[in-house]
Formats: C-alpha cells, structure tokens, sequence
C-alpha cells in the first residue's frame, strides 16, 4: 500500500482515541497492565494491518537491528532488497531510546494462534502482541479499523494517566515504514526532559548560593535581630541604693532572691538543643525534618539553629543534584552547563548504569528535584530574620493639610 498522499490523513490524525481498558491478555495469555507499562515507559502502540500483510513485520525488524537485539547487526529488505546497517555507537544510542525508554505493545487482528507465529518469527520476543477479540476492540475504540478484518498499520504513543493515545506515524508502505518517526519522537523526548533537568540543577546551584550568602552573613552577625538572639540565663536586674525596710520587706527580698536563683538553676539544667548538642548532631536532628516550612520555622530560635537548617538545605538540595547529575549526560566528563547541549547522541549517557538510566526514572528524578526547588524557593524567598524596626505611629494629622490650606485651595 502507498501512501504518499498523507493529507488525506489529516482527519485520522487528530481524531481523539483513548484505550478502552487498563489491562489486556497478551497472545500468550500473560496479563499486559497498560496503565502501569505507561507509567513506567513511553508506551508506544504498533498495529499490524493483518495477519496476511507481509510490510507490517517489517518495522518490528528494523527496531531489532536498531537496537532492540544486540546480536541483530544486519537487515535486508525483501522488498527493496536494500541492505541495512548501524554503526555500533549509533545503535548504542538508539537502544537506549527503544529498549530503556520506551516499550512496545503490538496489535493485529485475527486468529491468536497465527498472530503468535508471526511474534516467533519476526522475532519480537519481549513484547506482548494482542489479537482476537480484542484487537477487535482496540481498533474500534482507538479509530483505526480499515475493515471487518484489518487495522490501519500506525504507531502510537500512549499517554500514562489518560491512556489517551496520539498518532506518531499512520500508515505503511513497501520500503516506507517510519521507523525514524519514532526514533525521531523518542530522542525529542528525551532532549526536552535533559535539559529541564540542566535547567532545574541550575536552579538548584543559586539556591545553594543563596544559602552559602546567608550562612556568611549570619556569622558575621549581620543578620542579629530578637529572633536569633542565643538564649541565655536569666539576667538580673541593677540592684538599686539601700533604703531603710521593714523586718517584713526584708524577709520578702531574701525569699525573693532564692526563687531567682532557683530559676537560673533550672535554666541552665534545661538549656536549648544547640546549648547541648554539638552541632554535626544538631544537623543530623534537623535533616529528619522533611517539611521546608518547619526548618524555616525552626531557624528563628537561634543563629545556631539558622546556621544548622541553611546546612540542611544545602545538604537536601546537593543530595537531589547529584541524583539528577548522575543520569543526564556527560561531554569529556563533565557535567552539561548549558541545556541546549543536551541535544547530541555523542553525549555519554552510560557513566553510571551500563544500559542507561530510562526516560522514567530520568523523569521521576528531575521532578523530585524541581519540587524541593520550589519549595525551598517558597519559604526561604522572604526569608529574613532581620529584626524589623519599630517606629512610633505616626499622628494620623502629621500628613494632613491644615484646615486653612483646604480652604485656601
């Protein structure tokens, strides 16, 4: 079948469709959970036009040359009779696209035992394919039914909440089977989401900053105000000229004078955590907090309480960094400092896992790190422990016109 004419495709290819079910019966009879493959990969849907169609297999053996079979290094077409070949560093690449982010679920209608021999000899092994009734189902719920008989040959992406599927390529031809448009998808995918984490480390790097900037000034007291003053034993009051007492105001003073020193005992018995605990067990304390908005809060009882929760954060925010720094890529061994570098399969995206780190798990990381950025941001932008001055209330006629001038306006 040609398709050169992909206008005519316009209507299909913006036409909504939704999976109809969250788990399906492979042709093995193995349970597929949709919504859980969705939510761990880019979860792709291929659709073979039938049993009989010889081009739809096609595509599944480009993607085992491509990377999805490493002892795969070669593939001739039988229709062009082109031969097909990927350099080894090319093909490393693509099988992180194809293998680590992405996962594939074929459909074909028809006779579930046909549609299992056609998995055996593609091969396409580690992928469930549906057939029978429900292919049937797919394809009227997704809006790709050609015939009683046959499915519209196309690749989809399937969205992980929704299971809203869109259209990555329709149609299939004798030497046109698109495979580019996929690998094409996948890499945009996957560039887009590298450099937000670039970006989101950066973001990342100022707040460190910013903390670094505050923990200076707190120790050269440039921060000093009511709410980081250290506590310290109660001080007693200028003892004032004698005068002459009665035997009773004498008696008075003198009970007086004990409960005060039974309450500077008491004081320094039950002295504050930073009075008592050095401060590498101090911080340890404060990292089991997990809420932002309590160590911001805790922060105000003390320059060492404030010195230890800057500490926190910076610790917090370099552990969730380093996470992210670990599965981005890496150029001569270092770091990207620029997101739109990103966009380069040269990259070295194998220093900490052999297979590299999936789209997924790259994404769950990034998230995790742009959520402690923003939180941190939130409660520690106003952040000010500067005391604030007190000025006495203005006279409510201080500013105000007097009545003559009203009236000589």
């Amino acid at each position: 079948m040609e398709f050169d004419d992909f206008g005519s495709f316009q209507t299909m290819a913006t036409t909504p469709r939704t999976f109809p079910q969250g788990e399906l019966i492979d042709v093995k009879g193995q349970r597929v959970n949709v919504r859980q493959l969705a939510a761990d990969y880019l979860l792709v849907l291929i659709t073979l036009k039938s049993i009989e169609c010889p081009v739809c297999p096609q595509l599944l053996k480009i993607l085992n040359l491509y990377g999805l079979e490493l002892d795969v290094d070669r593939y001739i077409d039988p229709f062009t009779q082109r031969e097909w070949e990927i350099e080894p560093d090319r093909k490393k690449f693509f099988r992180l696209l194809l293998k680590q982010d992405a996962y594939f679920i074929v459909v074909c209608p028809g006779d579930e035992k046909a549609i299992a021999e056609i998995q055996e000899q593609t091969p396409f092994m580690h992928y469930p394919f549906i057939g029978g009734e429900q292919a049937d189902i797919l394809g009227r719920s997704l809006k790709l039914k050609m015939s009683d008989t046959e499915l519209w040959p196309a690749t989809l992406e399937v969205e992980p909440k929704t299971l809203a599927t869109k259209p990555i390529s329709i149609g299939r031809a004798p030497g046109q089977y698109y495979q580019m448009r996929l690998i094409q998808k996948l890499f945009i995918e996957r560039c887009r989401l590298e450099m937000q984490g670039v970006e989101t480390m950066k973001e990342a790097w100022s707040l460190i900053d910013q903390q670094k900037r505050r923990i200076v000034k707190c120790q050269e007291k440039k921060l000093a105000g009511y709410n980081l003053s250290l506590l310290s034993p109660r001080q007693h009051a200028p003892s004032t000229p004698l005068t002459a007492k009665t035997k009773d105001e004498e008696n008075k003073e003198i009970m007086k004078d004990k409960e005060d020193e039974a309450i500077d005992v008491t004081t320094n018995n039950c002295r504050s955590l930073h009075d008592v605990l050095p401060p590498e067990v101090l911080d340890i304390v404060m990292s089991f907090t997990t809420n932002t908005r309590a160590l911001v809060k805790a922060a105000r009882t003390s320059r060492t309480f404030y010195l230890t929760v800057c500490n926190v954060i910076i610790a917090r925010l370099r552990e969730r960094i380093l996470m992210v720094q670990n599965a981005l890529p890496k150029k001569d061994g270092q770091a990207l400092a620029v997101n739109d570098e990103t966009i380069s399969i040269g990259l070295d995206r194998w220093h900490q896992d052999p297979e590299g780190i999936g789209y997924r798990e790259l994404e769950r990381r990034v998230s995790s790190l742009r959520a402690i950025v923003a939180d941190v941001d939130k409660w520690t932008r106003h952040w000010s422990p500067r005391k604030t001055r007190r000025t006495p209330p203005r006279s409510p006629f201080a500013s105000s016109p007097s009545i003559g001038g009203i009236y000589d306006n």
